[in-house]
């Protein structure tokens, strides 16, 4: 190159050197195969199993509902309360079906009348409220009135059924929930 002395050339090939050869060892260092070959590549091994035995033609009924366990119930509980903050209200069924579970919880033995609340949605009611001690301060009596009472013909003729009850939470043992089912499709 006309006009440049051999100290700028030099530099120039010294500068095109020092970026050069770090460029060319990263290429490198990515191209590289990381492990040698296999000499399987490529080849897919099937074994041998045994056959899967054939489906039933007639699979037995599934019950309609599995039997409540206390694990079972809890669970239905915990899918209940998620339904009930979430599930759209249908107003008009909602609002007969919240007086009349109250009316009726209201009448209820070693139940405080003051404490109950009645929330329903389209498909579902949660009823919560307070249970009252008896005079040696056990709760069973309570507990034993709202497992009996709350499954009642009268509330299966309005249409609901019980299918999840929590007695006494973690943090009020007088406390209970019960939810119950819209037995007919909405309409």
């Amino acid at each position: 190159m006309p006009g440049l002395t051999n100290e700028t050339r030099n530099w120039r090939w010294t500068w095109a050197a020092t970026l050069s050869l770090p460029a060319g060892i990263a290429l490198a260092w990515t191209a590289w195969p990381s492990s040698p070959p296999s000499n399987e590549a490529g080849v897919v091994t099937i074994a041998d199993s045994s056959p899967q035995p054939a489906a039933p033609v007639n699979p037995p009924p599934i019950a309609r509902h599995p039997p409540l366990t206390p694990q079972r119930n809890s669970e239905l509980a915990d899918e209940n309360q998620y339904l009930v903050t979430r599930e759209a209200r249908d107003r008009a069924w909602a609002g007969r079906s919240e007086t009349r579970l109250l009316a009726f919880m209201r009448g209820l033995a070693h139940v405080d009348a003051r404490s109950l609340t009645a929330r329903c949605t389209t498909s579902l009611c949660e009823v919560s409220g307070l249970a009252e001690e008896d005079s040696g301060g056990s709760m069973n009596p309570a507990w034993e009135v709202l497992e009996r009472d709350t499954a009642s013909a009268s509330l299966q003729a309005e249409g609901l059924e019980r299918n999840a009850t929590t007695f006494g939470t973690g943090r009020v043992r007088e406390a209970f929930v019960i939810y119950y089912r819209r037995m007919a499709a909405p309409t």
